[in-house]
């Protein structure tokens, strides 16, 4: 590369492209600590897309659901079976934000 006025930019920028547009690369860093990314497509360029996905880490949800006396709470509980319904909620919420098949469902 030239390495005149401006060239040595020139080589920063192309070496810049290599690490931060190549997919590889790009996959390796661009995720907060405990995650990866998973790229599904990729265009390097001016007004191009990049369709991805984080991995890894968790995510914590937290429900509550208030009762007005606790007769009804135990009611929910024990007739309806509240709690095992929403843990078998969560975990069908679970099985779907990781299935990729399950994108634009």
């Amino acid at each position: 590369m030239d390495a005149g006025p401006g060239g040595a930019g020139l080589q920063h920028q192309a070496g810049a492209a290599a690490v931060v547009g190549g997919v590889r690369y790009l996959s390796r860093w661009w995720a907060p600590e405990g995650f990866t990314t998973t790229t599904r497509s990729f265009e390097f360029r001016e007004g191009g897309e990049w369709a991805f996905a984080p991995d890894g880490g968790a995510t914590r949800i937290v429900i509550r659901t208030v009762f007005p006396t606790k007769e009804l709470r135990d009611e929910a509980v024990e007739k309806y079976h509240a709690i095992e319904g929403g843990r078998q909620t969560l975990s069908s919420l679970a099985a779907y934000v990781t299935d990729p098949a399950a994108e634009g469902s």
